[in-house]
Parts: C-alpha cells; structure tokens; sequence
C-alpha cells in the first residue's frame, strides 16, 4: 500500500519537475531571443516551481519509509 503511494508521489514530483524544466528552458529561449528582459541564468531555487517538485520527493520518501519499516519486528 506504501509502496503504490511511494510509486504515485514519485512519479508525479518527477511530472512536475519536467514541467518545471521545460518552462525555464522556454523562458531562457525567450530571453536570449529577445521577447522577455531579464537574466537567462537565474539559481534554481528562485523559480517559484522547483520547491513543489521537492516536496513530493519529501513525501515519497516518507512513503518509501513506512513501506520499508512496516515489517520492523519492535520489542
């Protein structure tokens, strides 16, 4: 059941950060090509899209860790 939850937010963080990729890359050419004013070569973190990515990485991890200790023997 972790397991599905883990594959599901993985899959979609990986969406999102495809996403959140190709829109820079097309702002970048719309930037050296003249149609936007600003610099082509911002840090990653300052996009507001990268951060959604990395918070459905966090979540998948979590998943992935209850699917790994669900069977932990406890005393």
């Amino acid at each position: 059941m972790y397991f599905r939850y883990f594959y599901i937010s993985s899959a979609i963080g990986l969406i999102l950060l495809f996403v959140a990729q190709s829109l820079d890359f097309v702002k970048k050419i719309a930037i050296e090509g003249g149609l936007l004013n600003g610099s082509a070569y911002p840090d990653l973190l300052r996009t507001g899209l990268m951060p959604i990515p990395i918070i459905f990485f966090c979540i998948s991890f979590v998943f992935l860790m209850l699917y790994i200790y669900k069977d932990l023997k406890t005393k």
